[in-house]
């Protein structure tokens, strides 16, 4: 697809190079121009401030001869785009007579819109962090010719949390800098702009006041004190997950609307999460994270519960029963053709792959790498209408809010990306956090819910459409953790056991001991650096 691009005549912000070097490398799109426009009107003299807060550049990075073009105005405007004879408008700018434009292209003019208003990325950041919401939405639009006809393209959620300006608005450049990359993909794959956002229409314009001193003296003692207690956190605080156990099955928890009774699982020193769960000979088979806080890097351990899942039972953990030099979690099972299998969270080594039992749950062999070069977060397998499916986020890319789809007809064969990859950005109930299930003849999809802290609640969605060309689903129930039970303050996986549930729930809970063992691992870091770079002219190290 040919793409023109208009921006301001200011200085390059880093959202906006971003974004063309999304376009400049993606396979589906090739800029054939960048026109620069001249600010209508000088913004406020806060705004500007904040303007000062991003990152920016004097001149475009090479973009392999892109012409650029510069108009003191936008006289002739509509004559100069279309000299270029695009197929799209990516419109940058933060103001203009863009509605003009609509209709000049094939498939239209398109412009993000920040938690719909006018508004700047800069002062959408501003009013995010300094909101009362967990999350704020961006979408892009294909602009009508009335903000009636206006559709979204792409939409997505970005967490308020946060403790540096700068560090949130770069996460939000991040968050959404592919999306015109994205659409033209979808475009020339399936012949058709997006359709899961087809039909919604985008938020309506607000009034993007200017935002005021009173208000950026509260931000700055707020991102103050989100700072302290942050780094406070990262030595005194640890997080203790623990898995529990609910006597009734996964789709129960649609209809009960009380909160659910728990058994917990007898606590370790070292944290456990993500369980899955395994029918045995002689009760049922948990397999789970298990996390040290001192090595500060996970495997999977196997506990077995007797016929009446006992929790209670001497049965004990079996530590490491899959163990890599990277760091794993999250051993999402799979059965078939009589074959247990695992697919952990391996992100680190930039694979999904999928590892079978040949003697469970002890000895474990490396099938197949189901998607390679992909930092896969989350990994979630199942079948459904003939198809084998692989829902998991993104490391890279956003690791609570990009969702992406494969989907393959064998377990083992080929497995092929969905054209409209990322299929939901948003961090309330993107990230896996279970097993999908089915209960009334629909699909139900269980889902993190990160807006205001990892792994805080579990939403689950119910999947309305599910096609190698198309995927919608809606949230229909968010589980949170139980506020006056001994795991508070977060909850984060939920799995079937046939007619029992598995979960998991964490407390943060103060540690000096963690905090010694943090602290001496810092020391002898920063010592052994420190004899590197000192022994380092001969380039090793004796």
């Amino acid at each position: 697809m040919k793409i023109a691009v208009l921006r301001d005549s200011a200085p390059w912000s880093m959202g906006e190079i971003g974004c063309l070097q999304a376009l400049a490398g993606s396979s589906h799109a090739r800029i054939v121009c960048v026109i620069e426009v001249r600010e209508p009107a000088a913004p406020g003299r806060l705004r500007r401030a904040l303007r000062q807060f991003g990152k920016r550049v004097r001149s475009l990075p090479d973009m392999d001869g892109v012409p650029v073009a510069n108009r003191s105005g936008e006289g002739e405007l509509a004559e100069m785009v279309s000299s270029f004879e695009p197929d799209a408008i990516v419109d940058l700018r933060r103001a203009g007579r863009y509605r003009e434009l609509a209709g000049l292209v094939r498939y239209g003019l398109w412009r993000f819109r920040y938690g719909g208003t006018p508004d700047g990325a800069e002062e959408f950041v501003f009013r995010l962090l300094l909101g009362d919401e967990p999350a704020g939405g961006v979408s892009l639009v294909r602009i009508g010719r009335t903000a009636e006809r206006d559709l979204v393209l792409k939409q997505g959620y970005l967490s308020s949390c946060g403790a540096s300006y700068e560090g949130k608005l770069d996460e939000l450049y991040r968050f959404c800098r592919s999306w015109p990359a994205y659409v033209c993909k979808e475009i020339l794959v399936t012949g058709q702009l997006p359709r899961a956002e087809r039909e919604r229409r985008a938020e309506a314009e607000g009034s993007g006041r200017e935002p005021t001193v009173p208000q950026a003296l509260r931000l700055a003692v707020l991102l103050g004190y989100r700072k302290l207690t942050r780094r406070l956190s990262a030595w005194f605080i640890v997080e203790q997950w623990n898995v529990g156990l609910i006597r009734r099955p996964i789709d129960a928890l649609l209809r009960d609307r009380d909160e659910p009774a728990v058994e917990w699982l007898p606590e370790r020193s070292s944290f456990v999460a993500d369980p899955f769960a395994v029918r045995i000979e002689g009760g049922l088979g948990i397999v789970a994270e298990e996390w040290d806080h001192v090595e500060r890097k996970g495997k999977i351990s196997f506990l077995k519960l007797d016929r009446q899942l006992d929790v209670d039972a001497e049965s004990g953990w079996q530590q490491a029963v899959l163990e890599l030099p990277v760091h794993l979690s999250y051993p999402y099972i799979v059965h078939a053709e009589g074959q247990i299998y695992c697919i952990p969270e391996s992100y680190q080594a930039g694979e999904a792959a999928i590892y079978r039992a040949e003697k469970f749950p002890a000895e474990w062999k490396k099938e197949k790498v189901l998607i390679p070069d992909f930092q896969a977060v989350d990994p979630t397998v199942f079948r459904h209408d003939g198809l084998w499916w692989l829902f998991c986020t993104d490391q890279e890319e956003g690791p609570h809010s990009h969702l992406h789809i494969w989907y393959a007809s064998e377990l083992l064969g080929e497995w092929k990306p969905h054209p409209a990859n990322p299929v939901k950005m948003d961090v309330r109930s993107s990230r896996p956090a279970g097993t999908p299930f089915t209960a009334g003849g629909e699909l139900f999809r269980p889902a993190q819910d990160c807006s205001s802290t990892y792994g805080g609640a579990v939403w689950i969605n119910r999947i309305e459409r599910l096609t190698t060309t198309e995927f919608r689903e809606v949230p229909v129930r968010r589980l949170a953790p139980n506020r006056s039970g001994p795991y508070p303050h977060g909850l984060h996986t939920l799995s079937f056991a046939g007619e029992a549930t598995l979960l998991d729930a964490k407390r943060e809970r103060l540690a000096l001991g963690v905090f010694a063992r943090r602290a001496w691992g810092k020391g002898v870091r920063t010592i052994r650096r420190t004899y590197r770079k000192g022994a380092g002219f001969n380039g090793s190290v004796t």
